[in-house]
């Protein structure tokens, strides 16, 4: 399994929304993200690498994303007040970080062999970039991810960040079912993240955690299926119910005025020869007949009545399906520069550079 497929699943935006990838290249996840929007709304992703950028930009044409704008610039340069950012609605932060989760990056199998003064310059990054992203004033959820196996880069982070906006946001839970894959015990909150390991998940080394705003409706796909299902349920439950008031109607006989004046009931009437003769078992039999003629009228005219309302049996709520991108074409937007060959001369990569600067977001004042 790809562990780094769990951030975009995990931050589950709905279709018409915004999203930002803030540390974009070189694109996997934007074009995961693009593929759960169905390529409706949009999905803005910065990187300060063009090279990285361009590398992204021949990935997301292969994919089929056409709702991506790849823009150069660093995320921590971007006015999260300004009209540019207002849109945005989730935004998934994957920073640098050690990579110590990536296979061939771990030394030995505690990872202890690591530079201690690095970890802590990329916890303070991190940090500083998680907080930006918290700042969005109409961001409804975040998710922090890395491909590292330290605490300081994981738990640490999303646990000193939280003590700093616990009043705009609450943890929501990762992948809950996998049990065996929690956080490090030590953490207060440590339920709510993820972490996945090559030794138990037979993954690479990974962390997820997901910050969302509390008292801020989401719109996601889980969402939109939750509506759908609510809706079948209650409408189920409706019929049902209706089904049972018809049912006691009918043992009952005690049918509305209107079902009486349609089907014209009169009271028992019995045939006049068995009457004259008085023979009682000629009148029961009599009696029994016409009283089961008229329930079987009254059945086919109640359900006459209720088919088109109540159809309970063949009720089928179909609720939408969510499958990847088929076949779409190749990348627009912000994304048709060239990428400079790195053994051109600095003025080529400056022209390049000037040709995507008109796609920058509004910087910080």
């Amino acid at each position: 399994m790809q562990a780094s497929c769990v951030p975009a699943h995990v931050l589950d935006p709905a279709p018409s929304t915004t999203v930002l990838d803030c540390c974009a290249a070189p694109g996997n996840k934007t074009s995961h993200l693009a593929s759960l929007l169905k390529n409706d709304g949009r999905v803005i992703a910065l990187d300060r690498d063009l090279k990285r950028l361009g590398t992204m930009e021949n990935l997301l044409s292969n994919s089929g994303a056409t709702c991506v704008e790849l823009i150069h610039q660093d995320f921590l340069t971007v006015d999260p007040t300004s009209e540019d950012a207002k849109d945005v609605q989730f935004i998934l932060v994957d920073p640098s970080c050690s990579g110590s989760g990536i296979l061939n990056h771990q030394t030995n199998a505690s990872g202890l062999d690591v530079d201690s003064n690095r970890i802590q310059t990329l916890k303070r990054f991190q940090i500083s970039i998680l907080k930006h992203a918290l700042s969005f004033p109409n961001v409804s959820r975040v998710v922090y991810s890395t491909c590292s196996i330290h605490s300081e880069e994981n738990e640490e982070v999303a646990e000193e960040v939280m003590a700093q906006v616990s009043d705009k946001y609450r943890f929501r839970p990762v992948l809950k079912q996998w049990r065996e894959s929690r956080g490090l015990d030590k953490f207060p909150h440590a339920s709510f993240f993820l972490r996945l390991s090559p030794t138990q998940d037979l993954t690479q080394g990974f962390f997820v955690a997901c910050f969302e705003r509390v008292g801020k409706e989401v719109a996601s796909v889980e969402n939109d299926t939750a509506c759908v299902t609510n809706k079948k349920d209650q409408t189920v439950s409706e019929a049902k119910v209706e089904r049972k008031k018809i049912k006691k109607m009918k043992k009952s006989c005690d049918f509305p005025t209107e079902l009486h004046t349609e089907m014209e009931i009169q009271p028992e009437s019995v045939d006049a020869e068995a009457q004259a003769a008085g023979n009682k078992k000629n009148l029961s039999q009599l009696q029994r007949k016409k009283k089961k003629r008229k329930h079987a009228e009254l059945d086919t005219h109640l359900d006459k009545q209720t088919e088109k309302k109540y159809c309970v049996d063949d009720l089928q709520i179909s609720i939408k399906n969510q499958s990847s991108l088929k076949s779409l074409p190749g990348a627009t937007g912000a994304s048709s520069f060239k990428v400079p060959d790195p053994l051109d001369s600095s003025a080529a990569t400056k022209k390049n550079v000037k040709k995507v600067k008109k796609n920058k977001l509004k910087g910080s004042q």
